[in-house]
């Protein structure tokens, strides 16, 4: 029913990439080079139920609000105390001892590592650090995630294309990107839907909307209006920024197709600077008219 488990912090977070607890660690001095090992006291609930600690009645501590006002007592009778009254023996469920010359090894004095684990604190993470710890973690999934699509769109590029070695990261998502509206197609695999129910799996704010917008088309449509004919700035806020915002989607469609157009011509790289320019500027623009029909919706 008790167990020790040690282990190297630092490498488990290399591997799983949970680095929620990085930031406590370095309000308490932590620069990211130190190694960090584990002290995992694990105890199931005959433990508890047997355990005796100062100020608790028997099977006190298998009440968790109990046991949360004792993790100290409780951590001092897995590892030892720190600093045992003089006179008492150093007793612990497992301990690590210094040697001596002393046949006896319960009486070998405890080794200074160990008086560094028994000296944990148990005091609740200050309100800023715990938000920290959050971003942290967040940040953290993001980058493993963006990761994995990475990797995910150089596997499909390897396998469906026979010259995809030639290909850039932009050109490999133009071209699997109707791949991806093709799945979103599928019942059950809506995309808002999905986002919606990860958000709450993730326990993330939810933006409640009355519909979901139809997704983009990724190539421009035949009966979209050409920028030349949307001469007349609408009336009305709403109207006005939906009219900025179908510009700015043709002209990246335009834009996007010069592109691809340079890189099979010979366009300057001067020429290809000021395309690229053009497209982020244009995705400003779209950007700044979604936030203004997001705060007037």
């Amino acid at each position: 029913d008790v167990s020790l488990v040690q282990y190297l912090k630092t490498l488990e977070i290399q591997r799983t990439g949970k680095r929620h607890i990085v930031p406590l660690w370095q309000a308490q001095g932590y620069t990211g080079t130190e190694t960090v090992v584990r002290h995992e006291a694990r105890l199931r609930r005959g433990a508890f139920r047997d355990l005796r600690v100062p100020g608790c009645t028997h099977d006190a501590l298998d009440n968790p609000w109990t046991f949360l006002e004792h993790q100290a007592d409780v951590f001092a009778l897995v590892v030892g105390q720190a600093n045992p009254q003089p006179g008492m023996p150093d007793s612990a469920w497992i301990r690590r001892g210094l040697p001596t010359d002393d046949s006896n090894r319960s009486r070998w004095p405890t080794h200074p590592a160990r008086r560094i684990v028994q000296a944990a604190t148990f005091t609740p993470s200050p309100a800023a650090v715990r938000q920290l710890m959050n971003i942290e973690q967040q940040s953290s999934d993001i980058d493993r995630r963006v990761r994995v699509i990475y990797g995910a769109l150089v596997s499909a590029v390897a396998l469906a294309v026979p010259h995809g070695e030639g290909w850039d990261v932009s050109r490999a998502l133009t071209e699997i990107a109707p791949l991806l509206v093709e799945e979103a197609e599928v019942p059950g695999k809506e995309f808002g839907e999905l986002v919606r129910d990860r958000k709450r799996r993730f326990h993330l704010p939810i933006q409640h909307w009355d519909k979901i917008a139809p997704e983009r088309p990724i190539q421009a449509q035949a009966d979209q209006p050409d920028p030349a004919e949307l001469d007349q700035e609408p009336a009305g806020h709403f109207e006005r920024a939906w009219w900025h915002l179908q510009i700015a989607e043709r002209r990246i469609q335009d834009i996007l197709v010069q592109i691809d157009r340079t890189k099979q011509g010979g366009t300057s790289v001067q020429g290809l600077i000021e395309l690229e320019a053009a497209y982020l500027r244009e995705v400003l623009t779209r950007d700044a008219c979604l936030t203004t029909l997001e705060n007037l919706h």
